[in-house]
């Protein structure tokens, strides 16, 4: 279904971006590890690459774990009984739980800022009782409203959606954190993470999913406006790799996980069948139009890391639809 031109670069130098295999070998570490969210899309991956790291991995999540090798239990993050004792005993922590459709906050804001803030405050002030050596937590490239640097100054008055607003609160309280009680933060702004177990997120999957998702059941693939809108779009493979990677770096901060590069809706569509683009009015017109992280400090931290660029990805992601037809 990938088309031969999508071997070609789309909006940036992917050269420099491109992986045939992994980041390195399985590194043998040992620690307990919590995920929360471990059942979702990006914790799934997240667990799977601890696990071949050598941590011994507990899962937190409201929807029943499928991971292998994770020792889990269900509940709330609201819960902070239930978060503490989850919590006794780990020397890492990696927060990936939270509503992150700003839809679903559209529909219900109280309860999704109590997920969002208050389940991140739970977990954050067990992981400080629990004396645990990193908090690793997911905050997210909406928190931006133009340059896509982590060295930009966020105005929260400037952010328009209640999802943003609600992980630049986790940055800040964090930010408090690791001031006041010296817990060691790391924030991730992931930017649009695709890949294999997406579909859990229906309509709120990525373009790419999304776009691959209707050229394999043969119907149009949908274009809003003259689909130029381009995304860093990020394999969830290497997110994982790149999440994990972090737990063992000295330094702490927030850092862009992303590729660099930008790539087109249109080049997307084209890549699956360009006989089947169908453009339409856009029915958001605040919908991010554009992203593409500065990943200088991630660099700096990682060394010169490789992804999957979008046309490895989309044929990777392609097989594992295929795989389960």
């Amino acid at each position: 279904m990938v088309s031969p031109s999508a071997r070609r670069a789309h909006g940036g130098p992917a050269a420099r971006t491109v992986r045939s295999g992994g980041m390195g070998p399985a590194m043998n570490k040992s620690g307990n590890l919590c995920i929360t969210g471990v059942a979702g899309f990006i914790g799934g991956h997240v667990a799977r690459e601890a696990l071949r790291r050598g941590y011994r991995v507990t899962g937190i999540d409201w929807n029943q774990c499928h991971a292998g090798g994770v020792a889990f239990t269900k509940g709330d993050i609201r819960d902070k009984d239930h978060v503490a004792s989850v919590m006794r005993d780990q020397d890492y922590v990696i927060h990936l739980a939270a509503i992150t459709s700003n839809v679903e906050f559209v529909r219900n804001p109280p309860e999704c800022y109590d997920i969002n803030v208050n389940g991140f405050l739970n977990v954050m002030e067990a992981a400080a009782r629990s004396g645990c050596k990193r908090f690793i937590y997911a905050s997210s490239a909406a928190v931006y409203t133009d340059c896509f640097s982590e060295e930009t100054v966020i105005d929260p008055s400037r952010i328009d959606n209640h999802y943003a607003k609600s992980k630049i609160m986790n940055e800040m309280a964090a930010k408090s954190y690791q001031d006041i009680y010296k817990l060691k933060t790391t924030g991730l702004r992931y930017f649009n993470v695709y890949g294999a177990g997406e579909n859990q997120k229906g309509d709120y999957a990525s373009i790419v999913t999304l776009l691959l998702n209707a050229g394999k059941s043969g119907k149009p693939l949908i274009l809003y406006g003259d689909g130029r809108q381009a995304r860093d779009l990020i394999h969830v493979s290497d997110a994982a790799r790149i999440t994990v990677e972090l737990l063992e770096k000295s330094s702490y901060d927030v850092y862009n996980v992303g590729t660099g590069v930008a790539t087109a809706y249109e080049c997307i569509a084209e890549m699956i069948d360009r006989r089947r683009i169908v453009h339409v009015p856009n029915p958001l017109p605040s919908y991010q139009y554009y992203t593409k992280a500065e990943t200088a400090r991630l660099r700096a931290a990682l060394g010169d890391y490789a992804v999957l660029d979008v046309a490895t990805g989309l044929k990777h992601l392609e097989a594992e639809l295929r795989g389960k037809a």
